[in-house]
């Protein structure tokens, strides 16, 4: 953030940062330095369970934001209780009007979702992609927010294109294999929102390789709640390497996942290791989705693939 701030040009109107923080007092430090004009809290998640204990902490911290604003005013999920007490406030919901901003998906038959934003009941943007909501909602649906918020006679959205990359996630054309490489973060919501974008590509097997979540305050039971997921959704096969891959395992055959179906790799973090093993396993015309932790190497193993 300091070397953004440092490279602006004296003629800039209008500047975005993205303020990152895993601990209670970072936001205000950051807020505090930058006094924002407006404040956006995409989400409150699970990422940052193992400092701040709950989803309740994370909402507090994520709170801090405000405090270095002179009118705390945020753009906010509408359907999050935990900070809706926020008295300035715009709000984003999804496939409702019942916010200030709206998203509606539409799922098409090629296994993309077309995405209409609206703003008051208007139409203003219509897209096509296959990468994971939470990354449109996050990415595309708050900038169109803040957009429309600093422009607020309506003026035209200007056109633009989605980048191949968004926020860390790619999907990847190698040797007759398909790669949807969202490693970056591997909590248990992108985790489902991974899987069912794997599932609009068009394959023959849909994989998972998944490795730990090192975010969390309870590792055994998220990571038994993953299992859990994993076979509800139901991917034709899932790959495991790390520390808690046992739990994860627990949670898939307690579930009714098949047993066959769901194979630990390697108990280390060792990029080398798991391209080998896996590479053994895949076949032409499989896509696969790798999931993981920074600490785990998964943006490493994509990039060997």
């Amino acid at each position: 953030m300091a070397f953004t701030l440092l490279s602006i040009k004296r003629d800039t109107e209008y500047l975005l940062l993205e303020c990152g923080m895993n601990k209670k007092g970072e936001l205000r430090r950051i807020s505090n330095a930058v006094n924002p004009t407006l404040s956006v809290i995409t989400n409150i998640g699970s990422s940052h369970l193992y400092e701040l204990k709950s989803r309740r902490g994370i909402a507090s911290a994520k709170l801090e934001i405000l405090s270095g604003m002179t009118k705390a005013q945020a753009i906010i999920p509408e359907n999050e209780p935990l900070i809706a007490h926020i008295k300035e406030k715009l709000t984003l919901s999804v496939n409702s009007n019942e916010g200030d901003f709206a998203i509606f998906t539409k799922d098409l038959p090629d296994g993309s979702t077309e995405y209409t934003f609206l703003y008051s009941g208007r139409e203003l943007k219509k897209i096509k992609s296959v990468l994971p909501f939470y990354h449109i909602k996050e990415a595309l649906g708050f900038a169109l927010c803040i957009f429309c918020r600093c422009n607020p006679k309506g003026s035209q959205i200007p056109d633009f294109k989605l980048g191949e990359r968004l926020l860390h996630t790619e999907i990847i054309e190698k040797c007759g294999i398909t790669l949807l490489d969202d490693s970056y973060n591997s909590s248990i919501e992108s985790i489902e929102y991974g899987i069912k974008t794997l599932f609009k590509i068009k394959a023959k097997r849909h994989i998972l390789l998944l490795s730990d979540t090192h975010e969390t305050n309870n590792p055994e039971k998220y990571h038994k709640d993953i299992g859990s997921l994993i076979a509800s959704l139901k991917p034709d096969l899932v790959l495991l390497y790390g520390r808690y891959q046992r739990f994860i395992i627990e949670g898939a055959l307690e579930g009714g996942y098949p047993e066959g179906k769901i194979l630990p790799l390697t108990e280390t973090y060792s990029e080398d290791t798991v391209v080998r093993e896996l590479l053994q396993r895949l076949t032409l015309g499989d896509a696969i989705l790798i999931k993981g932790s920074h600490g785990t190497n998964a943006h490493k193993i994509s990039a060997l693939i």
